[in-house]
């Protein structure tokens, strides 16, 4: 089991409920930004949690205590001091008579800055639809409406939001009628 603890690729902490100490593999220790395991023996999960993350720990630990397996992000601090982001998955277990936590980290720092660059292609595209000067809109198989831009709203003569939901035909019939 040790050989494992200490080989698998996600970090690994292993604290005892009193939160006095962590023990972590060396996953965990070379995404903090330390050269082995034993480099962080005197630290606590305190002086890894920044302050936001700190706040709803207290909460989870009682969940946890309660049976819960959580998954959480928490944002911890590099040995340098700059921060990162981490998916913990985590729970209470019981060896003899003594609890502890046992928790696996990922570092997700690769994922957020994907989420935040699609997040902001996103962002332009939107804005490049609802400014275009022609109407855009999108309909699905059963003929209704499931984007429509301001322009096609204009077009069509209603208010905003109105085409969404609403068949292309029954707008398409009003319009020929009208002229």
């Amino acid at each position: 089991y040790r050989a494992l603890f200490d080989q698998a690729s996600d970090g690994i902490m292993f604290m005892p409920a009193d939160g006095s100490q962590v023990m972590v593999n060396q996953s965990f220790a070379r995404m903090h930004g330390y050269d082995s395991p034993a480099r962080m023996e005197r630290l606590r999960l305190a002086d890894l949690d920044t302050p936001e993350t700190a706040k709803p720990a207290p909460e989870r630990l009682r969940r946890m205590l309660a049976g819960e397996t959580l998954s959480f992000e928490v944002e911890h601090y590099r040995r340098d001091g700059r921060t990162f982001p981490l998916q913990v998955n985590c729970r209470a277990i019981r060896i003899g008579d003594q609890t502890y936590f046992l928790g696996f980290h990922r570092d997700i720092t690769d994922f957020k800055r994907s989420q935040d660059a699609l997040r902001a292609r996103e962002d332009l595209v939107r804005t490049l639809v609802e400014n275009q000067g022609e109407g855009i809109g999108i309909v699905d198989t059963r003929d209704r409406f499931t984007f429509a831009n301001p322009a096609a709203e204009t077009i069509f003569g209603v208010n905003p939001g109105a085409l969404v939901g609403k068949t292309l035909r029954r707008f398409l019939a009003r319009s020929q009628s009208a002229e």
